[in-house]
């Protein structure tokens, strides 16, 4: 069999629909986001410019691969140089084992949930000598897709030795925000604007806030979605006048 070659399949148009995520956010209803492989080779490409990216990491991923975060992880990490260690689902069986593993598979970076960080600072270490080489081994431990209690954060960062980071994105906008490494970020906040993203914060007039006040998050930028597929009845109400996603979150800038 021969090897397969950059021509094997020909030539891509930038517009070739590489993904369908689906969705449900919090309205239920499964929701079918395309994603064009010109958006995803952007994003990979502008990812490989910030600090969690920049360099060949071993990043360990737990979170399921049907999920936008497991498919975008694996095409930055591998961009950057990286090695992706597929682990097992993580469950009630796996994550006694996660640090067993993550130390086995010398793993330096991780992505976690809230509820996966809870779980994990329940059960606690085996041995309260894995924290010096969990901290001596992991660059980054980074806690997304949803929110994260300065509690959970402390309990967590004092466990492995490592200030864990936050970030925030969706599906049909790819990862809008993240910690970086110099640690001046606000602990309560989810991090700053990556390159390729625009971010407004509206009040109920749909004007600017003042930095600082709270109002609804709006998302622009190169990696918006197109709409939904095949769903034109779940359009009305995902794009403001000025062509950014409304989240229907609520922030600070």
């Amino acid at each position: 069999q021969p090897r397969l070659t950059a021509d094997t399949f020909g030539a891509l148009d930038e517009d070739f629909l590489q993904l369908i995520m689906f969705t449900s956010g919090s309205t239920g209803v499964p929701k079918a986001i395309p994603v064009r492989a010109s958006v995803m080779l952007d994003n990979m490409l502008r990812m490989r410019h910030m600090r969690v990216f920049s360099e060949p990491c071993r990043y360990y991923n737990v979170l399921p691969m049907p999920y936008i975060g497991g498919v975008q992880l694996l095409f930055c990490y591998l961009a950057s140089g990286g090695t992706y260690i597929l682990g097992d689902v993580f469950g009630p069986r796996s994550c006694y084992l996660f640090w067993d593993q993550v130390l086995q598979h010398e793993a330096d970076s991780l992505w976690i949930t809230p509820s996966m960080a809870a779980s994990l600072v329940a059960i606690g270490l085996e041995d309260e000598a894995m924290t010096p080489k969990l901290a001596a081994q992991l660059k980054r431990i980074t806690v997304a897709m949803g929110p994260l209690s300065a509690e959970l954060k402390a309990q967590l960062d004092a466990m492995t030795g490592v200030v864990s980071q936050k970030s925030f994105g969706i599906t049909e906008t790819l990862l809008c925000c993240h910690w970086d490494d110099a640690m001046d970020t606000p602990p309560e906040a989810v991090g700053r604007v990556v390159p390729g993203v625009q971010i407004v914060v509206v009040d109920t007039a749909e004007k600017p806030v003042a930095a600082g006040e709270e109002g609804e998050l709006r998302i622009g930028g190169a990696w918006l979605m197109d709409g939904y597929w095949n769903q034109p009845e779940l359009h009305a109400g995902t794009f403001d006048a000025n062509g950014f996603f409304i989240t229907g979150d609520l922030a600070r800038l």
